[in-house]
């Protein structure tokens, strides 16, 4: 039976992401060395590359628009004496506090910004507008890294399957995941084939069994370092 490897959006944002934002980088970069060996396309569903746009701009893209209204709020200039660092740690609380589930990539700004304050010992107006705009071309240039990493890659999406049903499922899977799983499915059938589900996903994993039974065997939830084992399960 031929086979297809349809990867999670846990594991293509880590490899574009790479290992200074993301801790597991380095196990998504070697899925992505196995499919390349094995001379496998990695796949994507519809919904998929929907919720992986929507994920980078979770983890990187509102650090922008974060940026842009401070760019519009008056410049925090300390009082004499005052720590310009007191102020940028609020202002940098602050940004978290807009930017949930973008740690990393703020961190690398963060830590880029505050060694220029350090090395000037005072924040100006101009300076203020030279950490902005540094932050935002710095935010915009990880985006664009980002992007190409993707292109790079070459996942190719899989057009919407018809006869796509969640029901099989909906007991097992968190809901979040029962358009990508129940996608899995249709394309495996219609194609008549061993798709492969690449994740990170603990509670994906712990439903494996049951997916498997849903399917017909022909959905297999599996992690990047257990890849080459089962493409080669798989051709036996």
């Amino acid at each position: 039976m031929d086979l297809e490897v349809v990867v999670d959006n846990s594991v293509l944002l880590a490899r574009c992401l790479g290992p200074s934002i993301d801790a597991k980088a380095e196990p998504a970069e070697l899925a992505f060395k196995t499919l390349e060996t094995a001379g496998i396309t990695p796949k994507l569903t519809e919904s998929l590359h929907a919720e992986f746009e929507t994920k980078l701009h979770e983890r990187i893209g509102q650090i922008l628009e974060a940026v842009r209204e401070l760019a519009q709020a008056t410049a925090p200039i300390p009082a004499t004496g005052g720590d310009p660092l007191d102020l940028l740690e609020g202002i940098f609380a602050r940004l978290r506090a807009k930017t949930e589930g973008s740690g990393a990539a703020l961190l690398i700004l963060e830590t880029r910004i505050s060694s220029l304050v350090r090395e000037q010992g005072q924040l100006t107006v101009d300076l203020w507008s030279s950490l902005l705009n540094s932050c935002a071309a710095e935010t915009i240039r990880l985006l664009a890294e980002v992007q190409r990493r993707f292109d790079l890659i070459g996942v190719q999406v899989i057009p919407q399957s018809k006869g796509i049903d969640q029901e099989p499922f909906r007991d097992v899977i968190a809901k979040t995941d029962l358009d990508h799983i129940a996608s899995c499915a249709a394309f495996a059938a219609s194609r008549k084939c061993v798709v492969l589900f690449v994740t990170f996903d603990g509670k994906l994993h712990g439903a494996r069994e049951e997916i498997l039974k849903q399917t017909a065997n022909r959905v297999v939830v599996t992690a990047p370092i257990y890849l080459e084992r089962q493409i080669k399960k798989q051709a036996e």
